[in-house]
């Protein structure tokens, strides 16, 4: 967590920001750009468009240090993340996430589609579609949609609801991913157990886009 104590400050993320211009062009607009299209040409479903996806976010692979400079730090949802906002505008949100060797997910929702890029690093990722109707509280009836290892380059791709469902696990010492959310973010995450057909209800702590502790962007 961001240390919000005696001479910090707290700035609100001003919507379509991109990570400042750094005499090599705009990557992050490019990269939005190219997301934006292969959305809007497969119904708004990543899933449908994974080259695409892949092809919009590579050129920001080589820019790690340059995007990890540049980005807004944001408190971390889950122990052992690291996150940083690079762009925000009321549909999308993409940031950059470090996580350790072994940091590790269960199977969990989004309400959303979801994008996972691999920059550096390996990522056990394992998509779920869901076959119930949702009629029964509690109960979930998922089939595995993908279930593969991750390396730089791959993007692990969660389809709109009901199939919004997976998990993860760091298989390396370290990984940085590039994240790709629709905004806005939930507040309650619903956590499966697929063995048992069963699933549970988790309230999320709250994590708006406010920067804490940086300059506003310019």
């Amino acid at each position: 967590m961001l240390d919000e104590g005696e001479g910090s400050s707290i700035v609100e993320f001003d919507y379509a920001h991109v990570a400042p211009g750094l005499g090599w062009g705009d990557p992050v607009r490019e990269a939005v750009e190219g997301l934006t299209a292969g959305l809007r040409a497969n119904g708004e479903d990543p899933s449908h468009c994974p080259a695409d996806v892949e092809s919009a976010l590579a050129p920001l692979i080589p820019r790690r240090e340059d995007l990890f400079a540049t980005a807004a730090p944001r408190p971390g949802k889950n122990p052992g993340h690291v996150m940083s906002t690079l762009y925000l505008d009321p549909s999308m949100m993409i940031q950059i996430v470090g996580a350790p060797g072994g940091f590790r997910l269960p199977a969990h929702n989004h309400a959303a589609w979801n994008v996972l890029f691999i920059a550096e690093g390996e990522m056990q990722f394992r998509w779920y579609r869901r076959l119930d109707d949702r009629s029964v509280a509690g109960r979930a009836d998922l089939e595995v949609a993908e279930d593969r290892r991750l390396h730089s380059g791959d993007a692990g791709i969660v389809a709109r609801p009901p199939n919004d469902i997976h998990e993860l696990e760091v298989v390396t010492d370290y990984l940085w991913m590039i994240v790709v959310t629709p905004e806005p973010e939930v507040s309650v995450r619903e956590i499966y157990s697929p063995q048992d057909g069963t699933y549970s209800i988790k309230s999320l702590a709250p994590v708006p886009p406010l920067l804490t502790g940086v300059s506003a962007p310019a």
